[in-house]
């Protein structure tokens, strides 16, 4: 009987009823603009891990450092992969479109969770319009102007997009 009903039971107070503070991250390093999640199933171990794909806005991004999202929670970065350039690589730079292997500190995450905060509509609409201003002129250079103004729009609105922080590796 208590095997069934013991998880269901209220804990006493000063008995472990408070979880521990997270812990101190100190000022982000960078940001991260989240387009698209996915998770892989692999035979080895972990079985299933999340990426994520996006747009480093500011600052940089490597291995082993914390993301934090806009609801507080936490995420690890175990690789980080240019898309350009299709090799695993040890940081990125802002401007760089990367995928992250992502894994949950304190949670379990999964692709539902990270979805809220994805802007592929958002940039999608941002790069149709850049684009009309610019179908003028010949299509690499608009191309260019394109992505640029994509960019400097996600740096300037901090409020209208959510954005993840990334911070320094966690002791």
């Amino acid at each position: 009987m208590g095997v069934i009903f013991g998880p269901l039971r209220r804990r006493k107070q000063g008995k472990g009823a408070e979880s521990p503070p997270p812990p101190s991250l100190g000022e982000p390093k960078g940001r991260l603009a989240l387009s698209n999640v996915f998770q892989l199933v692999t035979r080895s171990r972990p079985p299933m891990f999340l990426v994520i794909t996006g747009l480093v806005v500011e600052g940089e991004l490597a291995r082993g450092d914390t993301l934090k999202l806009p609801d507080g929670r936490l995420l690890r970065v175990e690789s980080v992969e240019k898309a350009r350039e299709r090799k695993r690589v040890d940081r990125a730079m802002a401007g760089d479109t990367v995928g992250v292997a992502v894994v949950g500190v304190g949670w379990k995450p999964r692709k539902g969770d990270l979805e809220r905060y994805s802007i592929s509509k958002q940039l999608e609409e941002i790069r149709r319009r850049a684009e009309e201003k610019y179908q003028s002129l010949p299509k690499e250079a608009a191309s260019k102007l394109a992505e640029k103004e994509v960019v400097d729009t996600l740096r300037n609105s901090k409020e209208d997009i959510p954005l993840i922080e990334i911070y320094p590796p966690t002791p």
